[in-house]
């Protein structure tokens, strides 16, 4: 059995195109543990009940207008963005509180950052795991 040549010029564009193909593989993972960790998230924020809260109105309008889209704005970057469709302002004010006169006026319940910091772990993970599978 003869034995092939490979040329220094071959050799580089053969590992070349392995990299790349490598590259697109892990892009696709990535975006699919970004889909995922951005679904987990909305699931979240639609359960979070805290007690008094649904004084600020129609609690359940508030909860259903947690959703998840596509920021465009990079062809660089994959991103997804958690908001509150319907309820944006409700959603600060649930967070952050209110004061007025220095007074407080409407009291915080941080439900948004809790669920950040929980995407933070979960995005970890759902990389690793999509990339083992690769």
């Amino acid at each position: 059995m003869a034995s092939k040549r490979t040329t220094p010029d071959q050799l580089r564009a053969d590992i070349m195109n392995l990299l790349e193909d490598y590259v697109e593989d892990v892009e696709g993972a990535t975006q699919k543990a970004i889909d995922a960790t951005a679904r987990q998230t909305v699931k979240q924020l639609k359960n979070y009940r805290p007690n008094g809260a649904e004084k600020y109105g129609s609690w359940t309008k508030y909860l259903a207008g947690w959703t998840s889209a596509q920021d465009n704005t990079s062809r660089y970057h994959y991103k997804r963005i958690v908001h509150n469709k319907d309820k944006y302002m409700l959603a600060h004010l649930l967070e952050k509180g209110h004061n007025r006169n220095g007074k407080p006026y409407a009291q915080a319940y941080p439900h948004i950052a809790i669920a950040e910091d929980k995407a933070k772990a979960i995005i970890e993970k759902e990389i690793e795991k999509e990339i083992k599978a690769l």
